[in-house]
């Protein structure tokens, strides 16, 4: 992956001071189908992150760079038509980054599959945002982890599917995620131009 390096420090640099200032760690990467969104988000910002230790610190622990030992990735895609995409995401979390201990989160993704989505604010009801960001820092926590970068690539293959309501619960949850206090999740959706404006 080469002549990106630009991009990719300034992609960075947003996560980073969005850590740094207690907001939701939370980009969306959008451009035209072809132009290399997820290369770049792969082989680009992946990459970057673990190559050079760009992980968030704790408030008050003096500033944002420390060792990326600790730190996993996770790049999820949209699955065929039936399978709810939030629920998905929750239970690939758990099997492929917490064999050990995934009970919390297929818990967690049958939930939030039962739990009434609040459609007119997009947004699951705080009890139950509480409850992912608690149940995933207690799996990355028992795992040792300091951080979690999700890229969930191809995000507009749901809303060309036909499925804006499972798109709007999958982008609830990804806020959802991002949101934890520790600011430990960083979330990055790719998403083409043709469905920007769903």
């Amino acid at each position: 992956f080469f002549g990106r390096r630009t991009d990719v420090d300034e992609v960075i640099r947003t996560l980073m001071d969005a850590a740094e200032h207690r907001r939701p760690p939370f980009l969306l990467l959008t451009g035209p189908s072809g132009i290399g969104k997820s290369s770049f988000a792969r082989a680009g910002l992946i990459h970057a992150l673990m190559a050079r230790g760009v992980v968030p610190r704790a408030p008050g622990t003096g500033g944002l760079t420390r060792s990326s030992r600790g730190w996993r990735t996770h790049v999820a895609l949209p699955q065929g038509a039936g399978s709810d995409a939030a629920e998905r995401l929750i239970l690939d979390l758990g099997q492929a980054l917490f064999p050990g201990d995934a009970g919390p989160l297929i818990g967690l993704a049958k939930e939030i599959r039962e739990t009434r989505f609040d459609e007119e604010n997009d947004r699951f009801s705080d009890d139950l945002r509480l409850k992912i960001q608690e149940v995933l820092a207690a799996s990355m926590r028992k795992a040792g982890d300091t951080g979690l970068l999700i890229v969930f690539d191809q995000f507009n293959e749901i809303l060309e599917a036909g499925r804006p309501p499972e798109a709007r619960r999958l982008a609830a949850l990804l806020e959802a995620l991002a949101g934890g206090a520790a600011r430990d999740v960083w979330v990055c959706a790719v998403n083409a131009d043709s469905a920007r404006g769903e």
